[in-house]
């Protein structure tokens, strides 16, 4: 920690031999002043009650909190008053929760309406939806490898209607049967701008009724990260679907030896009923070249403002006027939840 007494800290906190519970109580005593916070409390055991004590103490200045947490292995927030915590941590706006497999403490009830951006990580219960619904409309949510190990059918019957704006869902993994019911039955997003999917033939199939919806819906990004799957002939029939009448900004991240030449020739044909409305496109994973580049300035200017393509790809020279084409890298990614303006 720092030596200054009014300096914010940052806390990380891991599996480590050296803590003791002179240190942690230590921490926990500087809570006033933690601005962020990243704490595996499922190794600490009984430890963690020296962090953590009764009452919770104040975190004043906490913004950012990451937080892995397993009932299994420790007892922590679990008969903690969902009031306790939000006086705990009244300026935490960003918030990570990982729970291995076990339920969400409803000691944070009162929590999840109050934040700006929510990442749930293994939460592998019901509880996922009940968190979706407490979220506020000013929110940005991930989904990593959660949901419930059930058959689709068994949660077709439940409709979570989540007011995030911009919600990513990434790691399919063994939670493909709870995945494709979010999709087509399950998950309402009224108020979304952004969405980013993982997309198969399966879910592919579900995305359509999905879209119709998330009516707000105009920034869509589909990450293809298999070679084969879906069909070539499948995913290029997408650029044709109804349903992305409304999308302005497409992203596209393919799998890098997959043969995407029947996508992004449908891409770059002329037809004015194939999202009418896009304005910016991204293209990660497949070779374009400058022919291809032309050819879709051509089919669809002036909509067409900016095109993102791979590194390494040669772009018009000197620019076409109206027509921005940058190079889309790493560090895009990162920044694609935390800009919520619509291009």
């Amino acid at each position: 920690m720092e030596r200054s007494r009014q300096a914010p800290l940052s806390i990380l906190l891991k599996h480590s031999g050296a803590l003791s519970p002179a240190l942690l109580t230590q921490v926990a005593a500087a809570a006033g002043r933690w601005r962020q916070a990243e704490i595996d409390i499922n190794f600490m055991g009984d430890l963690a009650q020296n962090l953590f004590p009764s009452p919770l103490p104040r975190c004043d200045m906490l913004a950012r909190l990451e937080l892995s947490i397993d009932d299994r292995r420790t007892s922590l927030f679990r008969h903690v008053a969902p009031e306790e915590v939000v006086q705990a941590f009244p300026l935490l706006v960003a918030f990570t929760l990982q729970t291995d497999e076990t339920q969400v403490p409803s000691a944070f009830d009162l929590l999840w309406p109050r934040l700006e951006e929510c990442n749930l990580t293994q939460c592998r219960s019901r509880d996922v939806l009940k968190v979706l619904a407490l979220l506020s409309s000013n929110c940005r949510v991930g989904l990593t490898s959660c949901g419930q190990d059930c058959q689709a059918d068994t949660l077709s019957s439940i409709v979570t209607v989540c007011r995030a704006s911009v919600v990513s869902i990434v790691t399919i993994g063994s939670r493909q049967a709870h995945f494709l019911s979010l999709l087509s039955t399950i998950l309402q997003l009224p108020n979304a701008r952004k969405l980013w999917l993982p997309v198969s033939h399966r879910s592919l199939l579900s995305i359509p009724g999905f879209l119709n919806r998330s009516p707000t819906l105009s920034h869509l990004h589909l990450h293809i990260s298999d070679q084969t799957d879906p069909h070539s002939q499948t995913l290029a029939e997408l650029v044709d679907w109804p349903e992305l009448g409304n999308i302005r900004r497409l992203e596209l991240w393919l799998h890098k030896d997959r043969n995407s030449t029947r996508l992004l020739d449908a891409l770059k044909r002329a037809d004015s009923k194939a999202l009418p409305r896009l304005n910016s496109l991204a293209i990660r994973g497949a070779g374009v070249n400058l022919a291809w580049i032309l050819a879709v300035h051509k089919a669809r200017a002036p909509q067409l403002q900016k095109l993102l393509v791979p590194i390494n790809t040669t772009i018009p020279q000197p620019p076409i006027p109206g027509f921005d084409v940058q190079f889309w890298d790493t560090q895009f990614l990162g920044e694609w939840s935390k800009n919520l303006e619509i291009i």
